[in-house]
């Protein structure tokens, strides 16, 4: 059940992206479907010639015919745009990142986690209100419950604004939150400053780009061998009537 929801986010997002961004592949690939949607046509409407010459197509059978050239045609162009598909989830990542950025209620509700969750732990100094405008990071576990409170929420918001992708991706919070950490402690070799959360945010938008790399290859293969099987599954359904339609002829004229 969870592959057929990302089996048909898969389909629809990347036949969306190649219709806005790459037209040409689309035209492309359509004038391929309905070239062998014709031909799957012809051979629909002339196949039980093989066993029953004298059988003519009625016009429910030539209806029949088209619901298995439309298919041909559709299978074709959904075949050609899943080579988009990892364009699309690296559009989708990066595009979430920057609105999460401009969420100023995802940063204060994260950053008062995180302020809380430090000073909880009594490892460092706090100004006083209303200086206190940011979290102390001085002390190296500081530190770590703050990169895995960063990385644990962005994570959670992509999940819950692109659950399909999520089910792809499935981010795993303790890696992105290491390296955010990893990153915090170089930052603060270097500067006294405030760790931006623009910096934290990219820290785990490319671990999730990384995690969709790696995984994208083999799941475009696994749903174009689904989108194939399902092509003729569907194809038994015309195709078995018209030949059903032209043996029960043989027996009437028998």
């Amino acid at each position: 059940m969870i592959y057929l929801k990302i089996f048909n986010w898969l389909l629809n997002s990347s036949f969306h992206y190649m219709l806005s961004k790459e037209l040409g592949v689309f035209w492309y690939s359509l004038a391929i479907g309905i070239a062998l949607g014709a031909l799957c046509w012809i051979v629909a409407s002339t196949y039980t010639l093989l066993w029953n010459v004298k059988f003519r197509a009625t016009p429910l059978h030539h209806f029949f015919c088209g619901l298995a050239a439309v298919a041909t045609t559709l299978f074709v162009v959904l075949f050609f745009s899943l080579k988009f598909s990892k364009e699309v989830g690296k559009t989708v990542v990066l595009s979430w990142a920057a609105n999460l950025l401009r969420d100023s209620r995802w940063e204060d509700r994260t950053l008062a986690q995180a302020y809380e969750t430090v000073r909880a732990a009594g490892r460092e100094r706090f100004l006083p209100p209303p200086q206190a405008q940011f979290v102390p990071l001085v002390d190296p576990y500081s530190r770590a419950i703050v990169a895995d409170i960063y990385a644990r929420n962005a994570a959670n918001d992509f999940t819950k604004n692109h659950p399909a992708l999520s089910l792809i991706i499935r981010p795993d919070i303790a890696i992105p939150s290491r390296v955010l950490l990893q990153d915090m402690n170089n930052f603060f070799l270097n500067s006294p400053q405030v760790y931006p959360v623009d910096r934290a945010l990219n820290v785990v938008t490319y671990y999730l780009i990384s995690i969709l790399d790696a995984q994208m290859g083999k799941l475009v293969v696994l749903s174009r061998s689904l989108l194939v099987i399902l092509f003729f599954l569907f194809q038994l359904v015309p195709f078995s009537l018209i030949g059903w339609a032209a043996y029960r002829d043989i027996r009437i004229r028998t």
